[in-house]
């Protein structure tokens, strides 16, 4: 009888194990799917306005621009930053974004974060350039490929 005791015990145990090291793992998965658009993020909540250009594919930059009416890259992403108060620059400069969905082709890549943010963006189109990877759309019209 306690040998079917402690069986059972141990067979829970492993499930628990189990459970645990593959939620972490899609967690640290989802992080990592993240990581460029965290990048942005802080670089732009700390004003470092060449990383965030850098972290911007040529069409993201254009549309940028256009959004910030600004002449360069540069100035639009000085634009965001003199837009936000200390209080959101430092939670884009702190807080750890959280990916909800990440979907991919060999072409591109697509991810929505769930983290609120002072920027209000939540979809990301992002592509490899040069052996990294950048941002090449956000918004609702950047999603191109189907979850189905």
């Amino acid at each position: 009888m306690l040998l079917k005791v402690v069986g059972g015990i141990a067979g829970v145990a492993v499930a628990v194990v189990a459970f645990s090291l593959i939620s972490k793992g899609c967690a640290s998965y989802l992080a990592d799917e993240g990581k460029t658009v965290q990048a942005y993020f802080r670089a732009v909540g700390s004003g470092d306005t060449a990383k965030a250009c850098g972290l911007l594919a040529d069409g993201a930059v254009a549309k940028l621009q256009e959004q910030q009416q600004a002449p360069s890259c540069e100035v639009a992403v000085r634009s965001l930053y003199t837009a936000l108060n200390q209080n959101e620059r430092d939670a884009l400069v702190k807080q750890d974004i959280s990916v909800n969905e990440s979907r991919a082709t060999t072409r591109r890549k697509e991810i929505t974060i769930v983290s609120s943010n002072p920027l209000g963006l939540y979809d990301f189109a992002l592509k490899d350039r040069d052996g990294r990877e950048v941002i090449i759309d956000w918004g609702l019209d950047a999603m191109q490929i189907s979850s189905t």
